[in-house]
């Protein structure tokens, strides 16, 4: 599009031309035609992206080609310090553009505020001055960024029979470029995350006691790392991570057994049974997280990272709460009667009870592994999406289940985990994260 807009514009200093009274209408045309064509082929020879694409031998030749001839002179927009600010010529300019970049180099061009000057050399020869806008953005093998932008005037020549259209000329009027240091992403960075993650605390039940089943009601994952080089791609990684989940357990139609003796010394089978236990936890800890993580480049800005780190987890918060509906039996085989719904005697029916504390839990030991890719999006920061995988190998009750008793008098009611014999933690997700390059 900036082609056409060029053409445009150049339409508009036509009347400078014609006033000239040195070319027909046609000629005009041509010679817009002409500039236009050689300007954008200024701007196509001036950017690359790797592979050295600006410094192959042909389009030295092109970009040669562009100006009358090797005397001709271009402004040193180039990082050297000896030379910055005086005129080169097209091949001292080659030269240090080839030492000094190869990586990259941006060049932008503002055809649409171009202002044009006609003017004439000889009876043969004639001019035409183009001042515009250029901007330029390039990576040195130092690591420096190169930017700058700055108003340029390429002085256009061409003879008479318009066979002729070469750059004479690139020169520089405003102040001198900018060279500046940018963060350098070796590898040392600080990460700010948010997981959003399934974290589940899971729990081995019997099933001779009833069917469980357990359900996240919500859980909320962040964190913070700090990660160090430790040789190319591989970086040590710690930090701290904080976890809080909010969880519903329920166990129905519980059942349990066991021998008992009354207050008379009589011996009796005692019977507890509810149609369903409900039970809320809500726990929240805290992982000191040491890994190693490896960066696998697929371009400038984007890195493909493997990481493989153990967690070691701090209690914070264990609450619970539970209520069930509970009865009470008692049967006697010496004489064969089972007694009920007699709370006197401590044969209570369909109590209603409900009863909250602290989880007897420990602290935990677990590896997290993960998949991701970090895009750079500004300079000295990037943007990492990762997706992880949390597997605990330690139990963290310490409740004690060798009779699997919940309740065995409405007076006590313990918590559901009394009878899970394993509690583990596991989780997945996906981590989004800001990386800020120190």
């Amino acid at each position: 599009m900036k082609i056409y807009k060029l053409l445009i514009l150049i339409f508009f200093i036509s009347p400078q031309l014609i006033n000239a009274q040195e070319f027909s209408t046609q000629d005009d045309e041509l010679i817009q035609q002409k500039i236009a064509g050689l300007i954008k082929q200024y701007y196509l020879l001036s950017t690359f992206e790797g592979d050295n694409n600006l410094l192959s031998a042909i389009k030295q030749k092109q970009f040669i080609a562009l100006f009358t001839s090797n005397n001709s002179f271009h402004y040193n927009d180039l990082s050297d310090k000896d030379s910055q600010g005086k005129m080169l010529t097209i091949d001292q300019y080659l030269f240090l553009l080839k030492s000094k970049y190869k990586n990259s180099l941006s060049v932008q061009l503002e055809l649409e505020e171009m202002e044009f000057q006609y003017d004439r050399i000889s009876k043969k020869e004639f001019q035409i001055n183009v001042k515009t806008r250029k901007k330029v953005v390039g990576f040195q093998d130092e690591g420096y960024i190169h930017s700058f932008e700055k108003d340029l005037l390429f002085i256009i020549r061409f003879d008479k029979s318009l066979k002729t259209f070469k750059i004479f000329a690139v020169d520089d009027k405003p102040s001198n470029p900018e060279i500046y240091q940018p963060k350098k992403d070796s590898g040392k960075a600080l990460e700010l995350y948010y997981n959003l993650s399934s974290v589940q605390i899971s729990h081995d039940f019997p099933s001779n006691i009833g069917d469980y089943s357990g359900t996240t009601e919500s859980n909320i994952r962040f964190g913070i790392i700090y990660r160090a080089n430790l040789v190319k791609n591989l970086n040590l990684l710690t930090g701290l991570q904080y976890t809080s989940i909010k969880s519903k357990n329920v166990l129905s139609d519980y059942y349990f057994e066991y021998s008992s003796t009354d207050t008379d010394g009589d011996q009796y089978t005692r019977i507890v049974n509810s149609d369903e236990i409900i039970e809320n936890h809500d726990v929240s800890y805290v992982d000191i997280q040491l890994g190693l993580q490896y960066r696998i480049p697929l371009s400038e800005k984007v890195k493909f990272n493997i990481s493989l780190s153990g967690l070691y987890s701090i209690n914070m918060k264990k609450k619970f709460e539970s209520n069930g509906t509970f009865s009470y039996q008692g049967y006697y085989p010496q004489y064969n009667i089972t007694l009920y719904d007699l709370p006197q005697y401590n044969f209570a029916s369909n109590e209603e009870l409900s009863t909250s504390g602290e989880l007897d839990f420990r602290s935990n030991i677990s590896i997290l592994a993960g998949l991701g890719f970090e895009f750079k999006i500004t300079d000295g920061m990037n943007i990492q999406f990762e997706g992880n995988y949390q597997q605990g190998f330690k139990n963290i009750s310490k409740y004690e289940n060798t009779n699997y008793i919940i309740s065995d008098s409405p007076s006590d009611f313990n918590s559901l985990m009394n009878v899970s014999s394993s509690t583990k933690i596991q989780s997945y997700g996906l981590k989004i994260g800001f990386v800020f390059i120190l």
